[in-house]
């Protein structure tokens, strides 16, 4: 948006000034939060502060990503602020690591500072985290913090596809591509996704020998 040259005349400054004193105000207040609130706060924040130029709100915010990273994510990649969610663990594992993500695509772009490999103290990162709802996306079944037959179930087309579809770009890692191939083009609709067209804006062709890749733009 820095460089989009549709604004008509003081529309710039009206989102500048609506961005910093009433959106960023908003996500500052929640991005201290231990769950998923808190993971949507930083991607507000970062996605600000990376609009604004604001160098000291962007390192903070990345700082901010690791810090996560430690706390949120055990050692075999489940998140128990969110799996402890009875029927929802699921959703709310996708709905943590789905902001978390983009979060982490706005810190490479503007930093160049890659946290989609940063491991925490457990010496597990988001691709443990993925790797995690993936096995259970997969066969939901099995998932062991919920046993009711009222489990909210993943699908490949809708979430967390779009998520995986997006980060088989990221990692280069073809499960991830495998289990969404068949429902692309993967677009999702509604507020709070954080990947909403994920197929359009892949970063390698589907099965093009996928390699880590991370796009740029804001």
């Amino acid at each position: 948006m820095t460089d989009y040259d549709g604004w008509e005349k003081g529309q710039r400054a009206q989102f500048t000034e609506w961005l910093r004193n009433v959106y960023l105000k908003s996500c500052e207040r929640i991005v201290g939060k231990s769950n998923n609130w808190g993971d949507w706060g930083v991607l507000g924040c970062i996605a600000s502060h990376y609009f604004l130029d604001d160098a000291l709100g962007l390192d903070a915010d990345i700082e901010r990503i690791r810090k996560t990273i430690n706390h949120a994510i055990e050692a075999d990649g489940h998140m128990p602020a969110e799996t402890r969610r009875d029927k929802n663990g699921i959703w709310y594992t996708y709905f943590a690591i789905a902001p978390l993500t983009a979060a982490c695509q706005i810190a490479y772009n503007a930093r160049a500072v890659d946290l989609f490999h940063y491991k925490g103290k457990e010496g597990a990162g988001i691709e443990q985290a993925l790797d995690y709802l993936l096995q259970y996306s997969r066969e939901p079944q099995k998932w062991p913090h919920y046993r009711g037959e009222d489990l909210y179930l993943p699908k490949p087309g809708r979430w967390p596809g779009n998520l995986f579809e997006a980060m088989s770009g990221i990692y280069g890692k073809l499960e991830y591509e495998a289990w969404v191939e068949d429902a692309r083009p993967i677009m999702v609709h509604g507020h709070h996704y954080a990947w909403a067209i994920p197929t359009l804006l892949r970063t390698v062709p589907p099965h093009k020998g996928l390699v880590v890749g991370l796009s740029g733009g804001r």
